[in-house]
């Protein structure tokens, strides 16, 4: 709402920039009102190179209303491509992007989105000069994306910094953490992949519970009969924490790859003890730095410990697959940095021995940033012109997908805001209850390190703002239970003034056997948006009481 109350500001105002929207976005592209669909050459009967015209760089380009030209032309012809307005060709009606992107954020006045934020008008403002003024970078974060309604404020914020021409140069930027430029390095993935293959099918683990249940998804048979878990911690991060468990008990055999005891381990029929990264050797890029690493191996694998190499590696041997598996994890590895295509800094080939040699090879230089966008004709987009869900089958508003919208989230809305009203649960439940980020952990990894534990306070607690403490008669370092429909959980009460009244905050990433009773993720929602299958775990009403005694661990 915020997002999208800023690009109608920037729009009213003339703060737009209109010859970086004609050069390097879709804005002036035109649309069939009819089908929502963007005129292109294949309209007139021409064929692109292989792949469908949403493929990279593909050459079905899109057409523009040229005003120098006074007739639609492709936009790779354009002179003088027109932004708004609408169009008569060959008897269909066009209009462009941006003319549906201001029709779609008109409501949002500063009145409107200032009341449904619950914000000064001013802080509307505030963003939509500073994005103006530029240069200015949109820093994405994680945490936005834990609502239901959550992937439209990736769309509304994006719109907003292509509106303003805050892309291709120093400073500028749409992307996770603010960075927007290519500078992660990626070793040739493409080993090991049978010729031909199908993948088979792909749920999300929110509708795990549901698929155990009925046997179905999507109306098709779906029989899970056997669950390997890699890399994560399921039972201790995913939503709604007591059904995800139900279905695990009908799960035939259930194997878990891990390094540590985690909450997902103690569930394992098996447990395949898997080597931590310093343990073994591997190549790849860091995040958001311009190099590529060697990770070395500091020590031999501890106890029965083996790589993820070499366990798939035993079973494939097992399964009568060997002949698939000849090589070493040294060899593997070498293979897939030999083909990667990323060049150095200065061109050169990254290779195995130059890693094994300068253990890391600088990729970008400092000071850069992108050009261009390797997207559809080259162009920036605020228009899905064919949005589909993230998970094949969803049902979604194709129509209301294509361009930023506002909807409340499925749960967090425990008050009358204008036209939307408040969840029917608040009047039961009226905290939103949040599970934020700390330094000490990434995600459950690290959660049992002693000196982080005691850098965390020692152990898990819930963070309220002194207000809703003291209408409840909490006191800071009371025992307090956090509880909903769904379940509950029993830990230490602390006052935060950063808090909103009305905000709760768990800290994420405590195990299980470090609550009181209870777990945080029995709170937690399993509602998902259709479109970008989100695991939403801020979409979320609690009530917080002194806790009134029972078997407290």
């Amino acid at each position: 709402a915020f997002a999208m109350g800023v690009c109608n500001y920037l729009i009213e105002n003339n703060m737009i920039d209109k010859a970086f929207l004609k050069k390097s976005s879709t804005a002036p592209c035109l649309v069939r009102k009819k089908d929502g669909h963007i005129l292109r050459k294949s309209d007139y009967g021409y064929k692109p190179l292989p792949g469908s015209t949403t493929s990279i760089m593909s050459d079905d380009f899109a057409y523009v209303w040229d005003g120098a030209q006074g007739k639609a032309v492709p936009t790779v012809e354009s002179v003088d491509p027109v932004l708004t307005g609408s169009f008569l060709i060959d008897n269909v009606e066009y209009t462009t992007t941006l003319e549906l992107l201001i029709e779609r954020v008109s409501e949002w006045t500063l009145e409107h989105t200032a009341e449904v934020c619950d914000t000064d008008q001013s802080n509307i403002i505030l963003v939509a000069e500073a994005l103006a003024n530029g240069p200015t970078s949109v820093m994405m974060g994680n945490g936005a994306g834990h609502y239901t309604n959550s992937h439209t404020y990736f769309t509304a914020s994006l719109a907003a910094a292509i509106l303003t021409g805050n892309f291709y140069k120093p400073g500028a930027g749409w992307a996770n953490a603010g960075v927007s430029s290519d500078i992660l390095y990626y070793a040739d993935a493409s080993w090991g992949e049978p010729p031909n293959s199908v993948a088979g099918p792909s749920y999300s683990s929110l509708d795990f519970a549901d698929i155990m249940k009925s046997g179905e998804y999507m109306g098709k048979p779906a029989v899970i009969k056997g669950l390997i878990t890699y890399a994560g911690n399921p039972v201790g991060n995913v939503p709604d924490r007591k059904a995800f468990l139900e279905a695990l008990e009908k799960i035939e055999l259930f194997v878990s790859v891990e390094m540590s005891m985690t909450d997902t381990a103690e569930y394992a029929d098996i447990i395949l003890p898997c080597c931590h990264w310093f343990e073994m050797e591997d190549v790849g890029g860091m995040q958001y730095v311009p190099y590529a690493n060697l990770g070395e191996k500091a020590i031999e694998p501890t106890f029965e410990h083996k790589s993820d190499f070499d366990i798939v590696k035993l079973l494939a041997h097992a399964l009568g697959y060997g002949d698939a598996f000849k090589e070493t994890a040294e060899e593997v590895v070498k293979i897939c940095v030999d083909k990667g295509m990323m060049p150095d800094i200065k061109g050169g080939a990254i290779t195995y021995e130059r890693l094994k040699q300068e253990k890391n090879i600088r990729t970008f230089p400092d000071g850069y940033y992108n050009k261009t966008s390797y997207l559809q004709d080259a162009r920036l987009f605020f228009y899905l012109e064919n949005p589909v869900p993230r998970f094949a089958g969803k049902k979604i508003d194709v129509e209301l997908e294509r361009l930023p919208y506002f909807e409340p989230p499925a749960e967090a809305w425990p008050h009358d805001v204008g036209k939307y009203k408040k969840n029917v649960l608040a009047d039961k439940y009226p905290l939103v209850f949040q599970s934020l980020h700390t330094r000490f952990t990434t995600h459950t990894t690290y959660n049992h390190v002693e000196w982080l534990v005691e850098l965390r306070g020692g152990e898990p607690s819930i963070y309220l703002n002194a207000n809703d403490a003291k209408v409840r008669d909490i006191h800071e370092g009371d025992i307090v239970k956090v509880f909903n429909d769904r379940g509950y959980v029993v830990v230490k009460a602390l006052y935060d003034a950063g808090l909103k009244p009305g905000i709760v905050n768990l800290p994420h990433g405590w195990g299980y056997d470090q609550f009181r009773e209870g777990h945080y993720q029995d709170l937690t929602n399993r509602a998902t948006h259709a479109f970008d299958g989100n695991e939403c775990y801020f979409d979320c009403l609690c009530e917080v009481e002194k806790y009134k005694g029972g078997g407290v661990k």
